[in-house]
């Protein structure tokens, strides 16, 4: 077993962060590419096209999808038969100050008291860092996700109590999230979380929006039949694209259960705009790195 080091987490989680910032993965190029085949409302067909065609003019001039470069948010998973040598937050912030500098990323994080801005998009627990470990694994996972804010704050809570009328209840807390979810750039990633607390809840709705590949059904069949009929019924509400009408408001909804409480069930609402940066690699006991989502790897 070698020891990954510092540098090789540090150079790795940059190439990550910086390829998200300018390009989409290719699977979900594809997502975007089929809703535009099977819209017939023109006007959402137009707003289909310029987002296909900006993307790829990122893509190709290495430049960011969007002027919000988001929070710096880093997804890390722990495989058992991996040893790490030295400190991975230390390696994620050098990663975040280096892409700031060199993709670039705009410097969006300040201390929200005093406005201060270091320019560098750390500090005060930026790049925020989940952690999570995996039985049997040889490697250390990383996703660098740029989260921007509009569609963030259009994240809903709530909760059903026991009693109620299950299915109806999900389906309201949905559509209702949706329906108020008006800054949020669609066609929509939705991730939902039914159980937990509510602090549990809103953390793996916003962890669902990230499933891949986008669009992969729940591992439990009647969990994602029930993806299916809420995607569907989103999807009848017409707002389409840019609010513009179609048949496209969200590409993908991605539900998550979690044990609940027996009186009541929380249920979160996460949503991502239409451009779903994200980039994962992983790094193997060996030493050698797997660019997952971007193949080539990025700068």
């Amino acid at each position: 077993m070698v020891e990954i080091g510092e540098e090789l987490i540090s150079n790795t989680a940059y190439r990550l962060l910086s390829r998200a910032a300018v390009e989409l993965s290719g699977e979900y190029m594809d997502l975007l590419r089929r809703a535009y085949n099977n819209e017939s409302n023109e006007r959402a067909k137009i707003f289909l096209e310029t987002m296909i065609n900006a993307a790829q003019v990122a893509k190709e001039e290495s430049r960011p999808l969007c002027q919000d470069t988001g929070i710096p948010i880093f997804f890390v998973t722990l495989g058992e038969f991996v040893e790490i040598g030295g400190d991975v937050r230390v390696a994620l912030e050098r990663a975040t100050r280096r892409a700031t500098k060199e993709t670039p990323l705009r410097e969006n994080i300040v201390q929200p008291l005093t406005l201060e801005n270091p320019g560098t998009n750390v500090g005060w627990g930026i790049p925020y860092i989940h952690y999570d470990y995996k039985p049997g694994a040889n490697y250390l996972e990383i996703t660098a996700i740029p989260k921007g804010g509009a569609s963030s704050f259009a994240t809903s809570l709530n909760r059903i109590f026991s009693g109620e009328k299950l299915l109806s209840s999900i389906k309201r807390a949905v559509i209702d999230a949706v329906m108020g979810a008006i800054y949020a750039c669609p066609p929509l990633i939705i991730g939902v979380c039914l159980g937990g607390y509510p602090e549990i809840a809103v953390c793996e709705a916003t962890k669902a929006l990230f499933r891949a590949p986008t669009g992969a059904p729940n591992s439990d069949p009647k969990v994602a039949e029930l993806e299916r009929g809420l995607l569907e019924t989103v999807n009848r509400l017409g707002i389409g694209p840019g609010g513009l009408g179609g048949k496209t408001t969200a590409l993908a909804l991605h539900l998550e259960i979690r044990g609940s409480h027996t009186a009541f069930s929380s249920i979160a609402v996460a949503f991502n705009c239409w451009a779903l940066r994200r980039s994962t690699a992983r790094i193997y006991s060996d030493g050698t790195v797997e660019y997952l989502t971007h193949p080539k790897g990025g700068k």
